[in-house]
């Protein structure tokens, strides 16, 4: 995921008996420059979703709420954006933390759009669908936050960070509408899906550092663990591999690939790709396995295992030549 985001009290006080837990999804759709958000008679903007009932996944859920709040259905569930987890006292329950836990995913949506379905809460604040700029939305909500009303949403301050961070990672969200996909997907066949982060490095004289192991040649990096965000995974991962730490320049763009696995498992591999500096050799490598090398960017295109991952070793040499 792209971020994970914490709000609000960090560790159970000590009279602290109960938590109770709600889990929710929020759907964030572009299109074009506007953002597909729900605006309310107190001025601000939110992101379609809600609730997740007890017989629902989160897709159902994406579905269910995003139809019911604008009208519009869900076509395309894509990539988990992040998650928000917000912690506050109970308003209702005595001695009990209440603990919200956001999904931000990324969807499309059909043109045709029907009537709301509202429920009685959603009626009393009037909530319309509206499609509107990023930036427009973070000036209303930002509004709204000066204000010395205790009476506005409690969602204002959450989505406002979600929509500056969509702000900044435009090239990312560009890159999984774009959706890159090699390898061949064989029909009806169920793909375990697997997001990684991976590191293009190039030293000064212009080879690009790759790792061997038994399977061939790959890019430094792997799969996200519970709790990290694309970079910290990348530079975990990096370390681990190669006992190199490293700084990240910029983002290069995504690209899956379907795989079939030494244990014949079918895997859709999704990868995000970033151009990376070395800081320096900590000499602390932990995968005694992973055998750093060096290699002619020609060469490593060809020789790499996965064709994903030769992409973005073209992808940065295009934009060098570009720069």
């Amino acid at each position: 995921m792209l971020f994970n985001i914490s709000l609000g009290i960090d560790n159970k006080p000590n009279d602290i008996n109960n938590i109770t837990i709600r889990e929710a999804v929020r759907a964030v759709i572009i299109k074009d420059d506007r953002i597909l958000m729900v605006y309310s008679n107190k001025g601000d903007y939110k992101f379609p979703g809600g609730g997740i009932k007890k017989e629902e996944n989160h897709e159902e859920t994406l579905r269910r709420e995003v139809l019911e709040e604008t009208g519009y259905t869900v076509i395309h569930v894509m990539d988990m954006l992040g998650v928000v987890t917000e912690r506050k006292l109970d308003l209702y329950e005595q001695n009990t933390l209440f603990e919200m836990v956001s999904h931000y995913y990324l969807c499309r949506v059909d043109k045709e759009q029907s009537l709301q379905q509202l429920d009685e809460y959603e009626e009393e604040l009037e909530m319309k669908p509206v499609w509107i700029t990023i930036e427009e939305c973070i000036y209303a909500n930002e509004e709204e936050l000066k204000k010395s009303n205790e009476y506005k949403n409690s969602w204002i301050h959450r989505e406002t960070l979600i929509l500056k961070f969509l702000r900044e990672s435009s090239e990312i969200i560009a890159s999984i509408h774009e959706d890159i996909v090699f390898g061949e997907r064989i029909m009806d066949t169920n793909y375990l899906q697997r997001r990684g982060a991976y590191g293009v490095l190039i030293n000064n004289e212009g080879k690009i550092a790759f790792i061997k192991v038994r399977d061939g040649y790959f890019l430094p990096g792997g799969g996200i663990e519970e709790g990290e965000d694309l970079r910290q995974c990348l530079k975990r991962e990096f370390l681990e591999e190669t006992g190199l730490k490293i700084e990240i320049i910029k983002f290069l763009g995504r690209a899956s690939q379907y795989h079939l696995s030494r244990r014949h498992q079918y895997i859709k591999l999704i990868g995000y790709f970033y151009m990376v500096s070395l800081s320096h050799d900590t000499k602390l490598k932990k995968e005694a396995d992973h055998q750093l090398l060096w290699m002619e960017v020609p060469d490593c295109i060809s020789k790499l295992f996965l064709d994903n991952q030769g992409w973005a070793v073209s992808k940065l040499v295009e934009k060098a030549i570009k720069a």
